[in-house]
């Protein structure tokens, strides 16, 4: 089998994806609340598994929704243009990935990475498609994280039940399929490595239509990865905190049954004679504890009591402990997690305990962002469009820390006298970016609004009705007058004096006719 051909790599990356697989459905399972029940002995499991089936107590699904709630895409910068890209923007929502973004990070959250592939859609546009990790593989060029070299895409035709599997290289995509799935035990054959790819790989068949020119010129599926590190694999959020939840579902699981055993009080007998069976010789039960029964005996040497009931509250207490745990190596804020345990925090208060997550937060932003940059890219790239090199290309996300309504306000009005632009303020506000751009034309429209009102208003040509010329005249004169003598006041032909300022004491208004009759103006007194 050559190196590097198509065949080969299908070979390399399925089995890296049967590897990964049984990790991914793990941690899938733990996030839906899918526990084994673990630290307890055999004979418990035995005794009370039908009474504890099912029985978990889920932290997992929060640790990782609470970073997932606060990962919101709003826009893109392509390139030295401070304001978002408006076609960017258009390609993402035309992919319906508001939606879609959210699932996959949530998928790259719990299992520790998930995937994205651009490629040509109805009309030549920019078709982009979130993967889940346990169908897709990406693997890149030695000594780099970036470069991708093949990826691969394989799935279970839920129609024919058959295998599929793309394998997408620089140069085209090359289609598989097989009759059967092949399991990781038989990547794990006794034979030589060479002889079991090759025996693996006659198991795929080419498809009529196998190949697939590549214009793009690069692998178009995108990893997104959740705690990369420099070698080896994204890391789930979820990874260093298992055995803590197994050991919480343990206390739960102890709490229940001591419940059960205690919930009603066991009561003891002695110095009494217990009958027997006359056939086996056994004892029969000669008390039976009910509501409605009493026991008597007729021996004076006869004692009865009681036990004391369970204290539940020391398996509280440690279960308290182990969530403060969960809490602490996850950075999830404890009043998430503790509810009601004490009291909520406000103010400074919330701001310090959200400090760890507001960072992670922001950690996933950056790594995240220069995936989502690369998915751009190659979107440009299908329409030919020269941003498909923006190397300054900026995802634009919504501020993940949490700040009451006042709090918030107050800080934009700050920056605003520091100078920063509007529109930045409008973007740190929380808008997107589809509403900002909405904001500048809204502004530009009120903006001739106002000058076509100030327009009409003072216009040379417009004439007041008799209602606004008496509105007009109304604080300004004491006595009624005529609507003629009205539209002299207030400017109209005929003549108007302006009255002087008002002096010091309460003033009395007249109007002042000429020796036609006509008003010429108004005399002010002081009374």
């Amino acid at each position: 089998m050559e190196p590097r051909s198509p065949i080969w790599w299908l070979t390399q990356l399925h089995r890296r994806l049967m590897v990964r697989a049984p990790r991914v459905r793990m941690y899938e399972e733990y996030y839906d609340g899918l526990h084994p029940l673990s630290f307890v002995t055999t004979e418990y499991r035995q005794e009370f598994a039908t009474m504890l089936r099912g029985v978990s107590d889920n932290w997992m699904a929060l640790v990782v929704d609470a970073v997932e709630e606060r990962l919101h895409v709003e826009g893109f910068r392509m390139g030295d243009d401070p304001a978002g890209d408006k076609d960017a923007w258009r390609i993402w929502q035309e992919n319906c990935l508001d939606a879609d973004s959210e699932m996959l990070h949530s998928t790259a959250l719990q299992t520790g990475s998930a995937f994205a592939m651009v490629w040509f859609g109805e009309d030549d546009q920019p078709e982009i498609t979130v993967e889940h990790p346990g169908q897709c593989f990406v693997a890149y060029e030695n000594g780099t994280q970036r470069k991708r070299a093949a990826a691969i895409k394989s799935w279970v035709d839920e129609w024919t039940g058959d295998v599929r599997a793309n394998v997408y290289l620089p140069d085209g995509i090359y289609k598989f399929q097989s009759k059967r799935a092949i399991t990781l035990d038989e990547y794990r054959t006794d034979s030589g490595r060479d002889r079991r790819l090759e025996v693996l790989g006659a198991m795929w068949k080419p498809l009529d239509d196998e190949y697939v020119d590549n214009p793009l010129g690069v692998v178009p599926i995108v990893e997104f990865r959740n705690r990369p590190r420099l070698l080896g694999e994204g890391r789930s959020e979820i990874a260093d905190v298992i055995s803590v939840q197994n050991q919480i579902n343990k206390l739960v699981c102890d709490m229940m049954v001591a419940a059960e055993f205690s919930a009603f009080k066991q009561r003891w007998a002695t110095g009494v004679e217990i009958p027997t069976d006359p056939v086996t010789g056994k004892p029969l039960q000669a008390y039976a504890s009910a509501v409605d029964r009493l026991w008597s005996v007729e021996s004076d040497t006869a004692r009865f009591g009681e036990f004391g009931e369970s204290n539940l509250g020391n398996y509280v207490a440690a279960l308290e402990n182990r969530v403060q745990s969960l809490a602490s190596r996850t950075r999830t804020p404890p009043h998430y997690l503790l509810g009601s345990s004490g009291s909520f925090p406000s103010g400074e208060s919330l701001k310090a305990t959200e400090t760890g997550l507001i960072a992670k937060c922001r950690s996933r932003h950056r790594h995240f962002g220069e995936s989502w940059e690369e998915v751009m890219r190659l979107a440009f790239a299908v329409l030919d469009d020269r941003r498909s090199e923006a190397r300054m290309a900026e995802t634009i996300w919504t501020d993940p820390e949490s700040r009451s309504e006042a709090e918030h306000t107050d800080s934009l009005l700050k920056k605003m006298s520091l100078g920063v632009p509007v529109r930045q303020l409008w973007e740190d506000a929380g808008y997107s970016q589809t509403q900002i751009d909405r904001f500048g034309d809204m502004l530009v429209a009120e903006a001739e609004q106002r000058e076509r009102i100030a327009a009409a208003d003072h216009g040379p040509e417009r004439e007041l009705s008799e209602a606004e010329l008496l509105a007009k005249l109304v604080p300004a004169v004491d006595v009624i007058v005529t609507p003629d003598e009205a539209r002299s006041i207030v400017g109209l032909p005929g003549g108007f004096v302006k009255p002087e300022a008002p002096k010091a004491g309460p003033v009395r208004r007249t109007v002042e006719r000429d020796a036609s009759g006509r008003v010429a103006g108004v005399v002010e007194q002081v009374v």
